[in-house]
């Protein structure tokens, strides 16, 4: 892990790859997509600058059709007090981590207003 290759702005965008489960009828996306890895403190998001959302849905091979991918801002992330950092890996050069708790409050202010930005049936 390391910082970003330069400073992020307010406006930046992270993808999140979002399961069937968590996509509502509306093309909106459920608090539960935010949740941090089972037995970790954070989630795994794609810096847009560093991936499209065509391939970061396209890492999720083994999950059930429909999938999407919903775009995030840094800032929302920021406002939730959770800290995102540059973890680029050998197979994803945009993989980062979103630290922080996610309560079921910071998991509905995150998902707020949020659609999903593409979609695989």
């Amino acid at each position: 892990m390391t910082d970003f290759p330069r400073p992020l702005v307010a406006d930046e965008l992270f993808y999140r790859a979002i399961r069937d489960i968590y996509i509502k009828e509306d093309g909106s996306v459920s608090p539960g997509a935010f949740s941090n890895t089972t037995g970790t403190d954070a989630m795994s998001v794609d810096w847009a600058e560093l991936s499209t959302a065509a391939e970061t849905i396209a890492r999720f091979p083994q999950w059930p059709l429909p999938k999407g991918v919903v775009a995030v801002p840094v800032q929302r992330f920021w406002d939730c007090q959770q800290a995102i950092v540059y973890d680029e890996m050998p197979t994803n050069p945009a993989h980062s981590l979103v630290y922080g708790e996610k309560t079921g409050s910071i998991r509905r202010r995150i998902a707020r207003g949020l659609h999903l930005i593409h979609l695989v049936e």
